[in-house]
């Protein structure tokens, strides 16, 4: 064996993972959080060469269309690390976008089960969403339907 030969020691990636936020068009953003995800050897940010202030940003805005945005971190440099985003920081952050409903006038017959229906009348779904998985609860009548007559149709728990 010749002692001759080297071991080339290569950083290991080290991810920056952002906490997921959900929050309403207009609103300013609040401070961004994560955790760093990979460490070698049980290291632990305090414990490893790890130098610098742990931080992340997004570029939304409280003027930001509703959707998702990316949240990234920032701030370290190490010796033995190097610095990557998780994928799951591209979409971390969702901007949600006000939505007004309107339900939809119903004639049901004594006897029938009241089934409320409604529009979306300002605003939109997040793409992918659909009423069904976007909503939870439902509307309800003031006071509950007992006999024929008019009810109010309120938003109940929708």
């Amino acid at each position: 064996i010749s002692a001759d030969q080297d071991v080339d020691v290569t950083k290991k990636d080290l991810a920056y993972v952002a906490n997921p936020v959900v929050r309403p068009q207009g609103i300013p953003n609040g401070p961004h959080t994560g955790t760093l995800s990979g460490f070698a050897y049980n290291e632990t940010l305090a414990t490893s060469d790890i130098q610098g202030t742990l931080s992340f940003i997004t570029d939304a805005t409280p003027a930001s269309a509703a959707g998702t945005y990316f949240i990234n971190g920032l701030g370290l440099a190490s010796n033995n690390y190097t610095f990557v985003q998780a994928a799951t920081n591209a979409a971390a952050l969702t901007v949600t976008a006000p939505i007004t409903i309107t339900a939809d006038d119903v004639t049901i017959t004594y006897g029938q089960t009241f089934t409320p229906t409604f529009q979306i009348t300002s605003g939109a779904l997040l793409p992918g969403d659909t009423p069904a998985n976007a909503f939870t609860g439902s509307l309800t009548t003031t006071p509950a339907v007992a006999g024929a007559g008019t009810y109010a149709i309120t938003q109940g728990t929708l």
